[in-house]
């Protein structure tokens, strides 16, 4: 995958393949409505985990639990939290933090026949969209620009029909990409 210093794309390119547009993400320091509705969510979780296991380390650090049975009631509860208090942070926190440092982390590519994603936030990972022509392509404007390629359906776990996209978020410019995965959609680039 692309490193963020070496950005080497045509090992990831098939025959007659051409690169036509590479980009990352801006830096996005706004907070947005959905974030704050995912921490509005996950605030909850943050403030009764947090809470139930400081106030039994506390217990034990204190002196209030001066029993074993009642150590092992603190022990338990701090172990029960923990993951309640975890998925609070993590809902609170990630998606602000992805916003910020996507530009370190997530690379964009566009070829003759293909879109490509690399991300390397905890592991490594590319992924290839075909540029299928009767596929709708979005743009959508908000300070930043997000580009969004609907490439297919598929079923998820429950049967459910769900659209498959390919997301380019936080440009600078959508419209450049925009325009060329139209004009390869038409032909005009092949």
């Amino acid at each position: 995958m692309p490193e963020p210093e070496h950005e080497d794309w045509t090992a990831y390119l098939g025959a007659g393949e051409e690169l036509l547009w590479t980009g990352r993400p801006e830096a996005d320091r706004r907070l947005r409505w959905q974030q704050i509705g995912v921490a509005v969510f996950g605030a909850p979780f943050l403030i009764v985990g947090a809470g139930l296991c400081l106030t039994s380390l506390w217990g034990i650090v204190s002196g209030q639990a001066d029993s074993l049975w009642k150590v092992g009631l603190a022990l338990f509860l701090i172990l029960f939290s923990l993951p309640f208090a975890a998925a609070g942070i993590f809902l609170v926190a990630v998606p602000s933090l992805k916003a910020r440092y996507a530009p370190r982390y997530v690379r964009y590519a566009l070829s003759t026949q293909r879109a490509y994603i690399a991300e390397s936030w905890w592991s490594r990972q590319m992924k290839a969209y075909p540029i299928l022509p009767r596929a709708r392509v979005d743009l959508l404007h908000d300070g930043l620009d997000t580009v969004v390629l609907h490439y297919g359906a598929e079923r998820d776990s429950d049967g459910d029909p769900v659209t498959v996209t390919a997301r380019f978020e936080q440009l600078a410019d959508g419209q450049r990409l925009y325009h060329l995965i139209r004009q390869i959609q038409s032909g005009a680039h092949g």
